[in-house]
C-alpha cells in the first residue's frame, strides 16, 4: 500500500517537471504530443509539463561495434572467418531515434551485408591482399548517413590466418 502511494506522489511531481536536462555527450530529440518538435544540444531545456512534450536523448560520441562473426565463401571457393567491427558517430539524432527502428542493430546487419557482397566476388588472393576492402566504408557510409549515422573507422578481422581452411580444401593434411 504504501509503495503505491509513494509511485503515486512521483508519477504526479513528474507531472509538473518543466526542465530537462541533456548530458554534454547527448543530443535530445523534443516530442510535442508524440510528434517531432525540436532536437536540442547539451545543457538544461525548458519543456512543456503534464507529459505535452517528451524528450529522447541519443549518445552522440563515437562509439565502437562489432558485427557478428561471419563463415563466408570467397568466389574461388575458400572459406573464411571474419570479424567487423566499426566506430559509429550519430550525426542527425532525429533521423537516428524516429525514423528508424533499432538503428545501430541494422546499420550492422547491412555492414555485414556489405561485406559478405565484397568477399563472394573477391578470390582468397584478393581477401588477403586486402585489395577487396577498397570503398567498402564508403559504401557503408552511404546506408548509414540515411539513418542518421556515420561510420568513421572499419577494421576487417581474419579469425584465422586463412591457410588452415586453403589447405583443407585443397586435401593436404595438416
Amino acid at each position: 500500500m504504501f509503495e503505491r502511494l509513494v509511485d503515486l506522489i512521483v508519477e504526479f511531481a513528474q507531472l509538473f517537471q518543466f526542465f530537462f536536462y541533456v548530458e554534454h555527450y547527448e543530443q535530445a530529440v523534443v516530442l510535442r504530443f508524440g510528434k517531432y518538435s525540436r532536437t536540442v544540444g547539451p545543457g538544461p531545456h525548458w519543456i512543456w509539463p503534464a507529459s505535452m512534450e517528451d524528450a529522447i536523448s541519443v549518445n552522440i560520441k563515437p562509439e565502437p561495434m562489432y558485427c557478428d562473426t561471419q563463415s563466408l565463401t570467397t568466389s574461388d571457393g575458400y572459406i573464411i572467418n571474419l570479424q567487423v567491427g566499426f566506430t559509429l558517430r550519430v550525426t542527425d539524432a532525429k533521423t537516428y531515434l524516429l525514423d528508424h527502428e533499432h538503428t545501430d542493430d541494422t546499420i550492422a546487419m547491412l555492414l555485414s551485408g556489405i561485406v559478405a557482397d565484397k568477399v563472394a566476388a573477391s578470390t582468397w588472393e584478393d581477401v588477403h591482399s586486402g585489395d577487396w576492402r577498397k570503398g567498402l566504408r564508403a559504401k557503408a557510409n552511404k546506408k548509414a548517413r540515411k539513418r542518421g549515422a556515420l561510420i568513421i573507422e572499419l577494421i576487417v578481422q581474419d579469425l584465422a590466418s586463412g591457410d588452415a581452411n586453403r589447405l583443407w580444401i585443397e586435401g593436404v593434411e595438416l
